[in-house]
C-alpha cells in the first residue's frame, strides 16, 4: 500500500469521497484531531520505505550510467556495439529516470502534507488532502502508480 492510498482511505473514512447529489445541500466534512494524528502516524511509518526506494533508484541510475560508459569505452572501435550500448543505456536510463521522478514527486508531496497537517485547521486540512489526492495522477507516482480518484469513488483495496 502506498501513501496516496493512505490519504484516500482517510478521506473515505471521514466521508469526503462520498457522492454529492445535485441540488442537495452540501454537507460539511472535516477531520478530527484523532484522524489527523492517525494519518500523520501512518504517513511517517511509510516514509523510510519511500526514502529507500529513492536511494535504490538513484544508485541504479548511477550504476547503469557507469556501465554504459565502461561499455562505450570497451567497444569504442565497434560501431554496431556502440549503437547498442548507447541505445540500451539511454532507454534504460530514461525508464529509471521517469520512475525516480515519479517517486520523488510523490515523496515530496506527502512530506509537504506531513509538515502542513499539524498547523492548519481541520477544514483546511481536508482541502489539502483532497487537492493532493485528486492530483496524484499528475504527481506521476512512479512505481506506486497514480491513484487519483474523483469525488464519489472509493480507493482500491
Amino acid at each position: 500500500m502506498n501513501r496516496i492510498k493512505i490519504v484516500g482511505e482517510t478521506l473515505l473514512g471521514v466521508g469526503a469521497l462520498e457522492s454529492v447529489k445535485l441540488g442537495a445541500a452540501s454537507k460539511d466534512v472535516s477531520m478530527t484531531d484523532a484522524d489527523r494524528q492517525t494519518l500523520l502516524r501512518r504517513l511517517t511509518e511509510r516514509d523510510h520505505t519511500a526514502t529507500y526506494v529513492v536511494i535504490v533508484l538513484t544508485v541504479m541510475h548511477a550504476a547503469l550510467f557507469a556501465l554504459g560508459m565502461w561499455l562505450a569505452y570497451y567497444y569504442r572501435d565497434n560501431v554496431k556495439a556502440m549503437t547498442l550500448v548507447f541505445g540500451g543505456s539511454i532507454l534504460s536510463l530514461l525508464t529509471i529516470t521517469r520512475s525516480l521522478r515519479g517517486v520523488w514527486r510523490e515523496k515530496c508531496a506527502i512530506d509537504m502534507l506531513a509538515v502542513i497537517l499539524p498547523s492548519v485547521s481541520p477544514q483546511e486540512a481536508m482541502k489539502v488532502l483532497i487537492a493532493i489526492y485528486t492530483s496524484a495522477d499528475q504527481l506521476g507516482s512512479g512505481f506506486s502508480g497514480g491513484h487519483a480518484r474523483k469525488r464519489g469513488s472509493k480507493p482500491e483495496e
